[in-house]
């Protein structure tokens, strides 16, 4: 007599690869998740630092098209034409950036300002060109990206 085998279910080892399979998907959308959280921080960091120099540049481009006169005077920078004056200050305990006394920036780490490079000759030049370097703190705590940048007094950059 021939008994008839049953092939209508499922069997122990088909169940056990199934569960393989599902648990290798979600370990691997898990990882991609997890990548993606960290990039959109690190993204959104980077915004937030890109907006602290804009905000930090369209008070002092506008203030250095205007100037003739650069001074440098300790920890202040002081820009100026026919006797007004505009001077940036940086208060390191708070991080701030102040523009004639009013905050421009917060969230600073380290904002520097020196004389700049003449372009033709190479040398510093101690009237008509300032350098700026900031480097902003991010979301996390840790520094955002620095930017030096120097500008030609009466021109911009």
């Amino acid at each position: 007599m021939n008994a008839v085998k049953n092939d209508k279910g499922v069997t122990l080892i088909v169940t056990v690869m199934y569960v393989i399979a599902m648990t290798i998907s979600v370990v691997i959308v898990t990882i991609v998740s997890a990548f993606f959280v960290t990039n959109i921080k690190t993204l959104r960091g980077l915004a937030e630092n890109e907006a602290q120099f804009a905000k930090f540049d369209m008070f002092f481009l506008a203030d250095v098209k205007d100037a003739s006169e650069l001074h440098i005077d300790g920890d202040k920078l002081v820009l100026g034409k026919d006797g007004v004056y505009n001077i940036y200050t940086f208060d390191t305990a708070g991080g701030i950036i102040y523009r004639n006394g009013v905050k421009v920036n917060d969230n600073i780490q380290e904002f520097d300002f020196n004389y700049g490079t003449n372009p033709t000759t190479q040398e510093k030049d101690v009237t008509n060109v300032v350098a700026v370097y900031i480097q902003t703190k991010d979301t996390t705590g840790g520094l955002g990206t620095p930017v030096t940048r120097e500008y030609k007094i009466g021109r911009g950059y």
